[in-house]
């Protein structure tokens, strides 16, 4: 994402998730305009119709906001799995 470590670490999570939403969504943007564009190369050269979809199928960005509990499960996840106890307040 470019970001330095104290930019990172002055995040929150709430902000995190948006930084990191949109860099997914810029990356399906660009596969998308190299799909339309690898269709409007094939196209002259085909006699079937294709669509940017029928050349390379892209999952659609996730549009699922994280909420705090998403993030209080996923430090209980982390805690379970490394063996600590602690919980950040």
């Amino acid at each position: 994402m470019g970001l330095k470590p104290d930019e990172f670490w002055d995040l929150s999570w709430v902000e995190l998730d948006y930084l990191a939403r949109h860099k997914n969504k810029q990356v399906y943007l660009e596969w998308d305009i190299a799909r339309t564009l690898g269709v409007w190369m094939l196209s002259p050269h085909t006699k079937k119709k294709i669509k940017p979809r029928d050349l390379l199928k892209l999952d659609e960005p996730n549009r699922k906001v994280s909420t705090i509990e998403d993030f209080e499960r996923a430090v209980k996840l982390y805690n379970e799995t490394n063996g600590k106890s602690k919980t950040t307040g």
